[in-house]
Protein backbone atom coordinates (compact mmCIF):
# COMPACT_ATOMS: atom_id res chain seq x y z
CA UNK A 1 0.00 0.00 0.00
CA UNK A 2 2.84 2.42 0.80
CA UNK A 3 4.31 1.78 -2.64
CA UNK A 4 1.03 2.74 -4.30
CA UNK A 5 0.82 5.93 -2.23
CA UNK A 6 4.41 6.80 -3.20
CA UNK A 7 3.68 6.22 -6.90
CA UNK A 8 0.53 8.39 -6.70
CA UNK A 9 2.44 11.14 -4.86
CA UNK A 10 5.18 11.06 -7.51
CA UNK A 11 2.61 11.26 -10.30
CA UNK A 12 0.96 14.27 -8.68
CA UNK A 13 4.32 15.94 -8.06
CA UNK A 14 5.30 15.64 -11.74
CA UNK A 15 1.88 16.57 -13.15
CA UNK A 16 2.09 19.52 -15.50
CA UNK A 17 -1.26 21.14 -16.28
CA UNK A 18 -1.93 21.50 -19.99
CA UNK A 19 -2.18 24.99 -21.43
CA UNK A 20 -5.16 25.45 -23.74
CA UNK A 21 -4.11 26.87 -27.10
CA UNK A 22 -5.48 27.56 -30.55
CA UNK A 23 -3.55 27.28 -33.78
CA UNK A 24 -3.16 30.55 -35.64
CA UNK A 25 -1.16 29.19 -38.58
CA UNK A 26 0.91 26.17 -39.49
CA UNK A 27 2.50 24.91 -42.66
CA UNK A 28 5.70 24.51 -44.62
CA UNK A 29 6.03 27.82 -46.44
CA UNK A 30 7.38 30.35 -43.95
CA UNK A 31 9.79 33.04 -45.12
CA UNK A 32 11.71 32.44 -41.85
CA UNK A 33 14.45 30.12 -43.09
CA UNK A 34 16.33 29.58 -39.79
CA UNK A 35 15.32 27.79 -36.60
CA UNK A 36 13.61 30.27 -34.27
CA UNK A 37 11.52 30.02 -31.10
CA UNK A 38 9.58 33.23 -30.48
CA UNK A 39 7.05 34.65 -28.03
CA UNK A 40 5.06 37.75 -29.04
CA UNK A 41 3.30 39.51 -26.17
CA UNK A 42 2.44 42.79 -27.93
CA UNK A 43 0.64 43.78 -31.14
CA UNK A 44 3.76 45.56 -32.39
CA UNK A 45 5.99 42.51 -32.01
CA UNK A 46 3.26 40.31 -33.51
CA UNK A 47 3.05 42.56 -36.57
CA UNK A 48 6.83 42.40 -37.09
CA UNK A 49 6.84 38.62 -36.62
CA UNK A 50 3.96 38.09 -39.04
CA UNK A 51 5.58 40.32 -41.68
CA UNK A 52 8.86 38.42 -41.38
CA UNK A 53 6.97 35.13 -41.71
CA UNK A 54 4.40 35.95 -44.41
CA UNK A 55 5.78 39.03 -46.14
CA UNK A 56 2.62 41.10 -45.58
CA UNK A 57 0.91 43.06 -42.84
CA UNK A 58 -2.45 41.25 -43.01
CA UNK A 59 -1.93 40.11 -39.44
CA UNK A 60 -4.40 37.65 -37.88
CA UNK A 61 -6.11 39.48 -35.00
CA UNK A 62 -4.96 38.71 -31.46
CA UNK A 63 -6.33 40.30 -28.29
CA UNK A 64 -3.09 40.74 -26.36
CA UNK A 65 -4.98 41.58 -23.18
CA UNK A 66 -6.07 37.92 -23.21
CA UNK A 67 -3.56 36.01 -25.37
CA UNK A 68 0.05 35.85 -26.45
CA UNK A 69 1.60 34.17 -29.49
CA UNK A 70 4.12 31.35 -29.42
CA UNK A 71 5.83 30.62 -32.73
CA UNK A 72 8.23 27.88 -33.74
CA UNK A 73 10.08 27.97 -37.05
CA UNK A 74 12.06 24.84 -38.00
CA UNK A 75 14.32 26.46 -40.60
CA UNK A 76 14.98 25.03 -44.07
CA UNK A 77 14.04 21.37 -44.20
CA UNK A 78 13.39 18.69 -46.78
CA UNK A 79 10.08 18.68 -48.65
CA UNK A 80 8.28 16.35 -46.22
CA UNK A 81 9.20 18.25 -43.06
CA UNK A 82 6.71 19.36 -40.40
CA UNK A 83 6.61 20.79 -36.89
CA UNK A 84 4.64 18.80 -34.30
CA UNK A 85 3.62 20.32 -30.98
CA UNK A 86 3.84 17.48 -28.47
CA UNK A 87 2.50 19.49 -25.52
CA UNK A 88 2.14 22.94 -24.02
CA UNK A 89 2.14 22.85 -20.22
CA UNK A 90 2.72 25.02 -17.19
CA UNK A 91 5.39 23.96 -14.72
CA UNK A 92 7.66 25.62 -12.14
CA UNK A 93 6.58 29.12 -13.11
CA UNK A 94 7.15 28.60 -16.84
CA UNK A 95 5.15 27.75 -19.92
CA UNK A 96 6.83 24.73 -21.51
CA UNK A 97 6.44 24.00 -25.23
CA UNK A 98 7.54 20.50 -26.19
CA UNK A 99 7.92 19.91 -29.89
CA UNK A 100 9.38 17.64 -32.53
CA UNK A 101 10.57 18.51 -36.02
CA UNK A 102 10.03 15.82 -38.64
CA UNK A 103 12.33 15.84 -41.66
CA UNK A 104 16.02 16.44 -42.16
CA UNK A 105 17.64 19.83 -42.58
CA UNK A 106 17.78 20.74 -46.26
CA UNK A 107 20.89 21.56 -48.20
CA UNK A 108 21.19 25.31 -48.62
CA UNK A 109 20.45 25.24 -52.35
CA UNK A 110 17.88 22.42 -52.33
CA UNK A 111 15.10 23.27 -54.79
CA UNK A 112 12.43 21.37 -52.85
CA UNK A 113 13.29 22.78 -49.40
CA UNK A 114 10.51 24.02 -47.14
CA UNK A 115 10.40 26.08 -43.96
CA UNK A 116 7.87 24.43 -41.63
CA UNK A 117 6.36 26.41 -38.79
CA UNK A 118 3.55 26.58 -36.27
CA UNK A 119 2.08 29.59 -34.47
CA UNK A 120 -0.33 29.27 -31.56
CA UNK A 121 -2.19 31.60 -29.23
CA UNK A 122 -2.16 30.80 -25.51
CA UNK A 123 -3.56 32.69 -22.52
CA UNK A 124 -1.53 35.84 -21.84
CA UNK A 125 1.18 35.22 -19.27
CA UNK A 126 4.36 37.00 -18.21
CA UNK A 127 6.08 33.75 -17.22
CA UNK A 128 9.13 32.64 -19.18
CA UNK A 129 8.48 30.28 -22.10
CA UNK A 130 10.78 27.28 -22.52
CA UNK A 131 10.98 25.34 -25.78
CA UNK A 132 12.09 21.70 -25.60
CA UNK A 133 12.87 19.61 -28.67
CA UNK A 134 11.82 16.16 -27.39
CA UNK A 135 14.11 14.44 -29.88
CA UNK A 136 17.22 16.43 -28.95
CA UNK A 137 19.89 14.88 -26.78
CA UNK A 138 19.98 16.19 -23.19
CA UNK A 139 23.12 18.20 -24.04
CA UNK A 140 21.23 20.06 -26.80
CA UNK A 141 18.24 21.06 -24.64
Amino acid sequence: MRGLVAVCALALATFEPAVVFRTIARGADSRVAVHREIVARTAGWWSVLWHEHAGNYEVPPIDFSKEMVIALFAGRRDAEAAVELVSVTRTSGSVVVRYRVHGAAAARAAANATSPFVMIAVPADRSPVRFIDVDASPDER
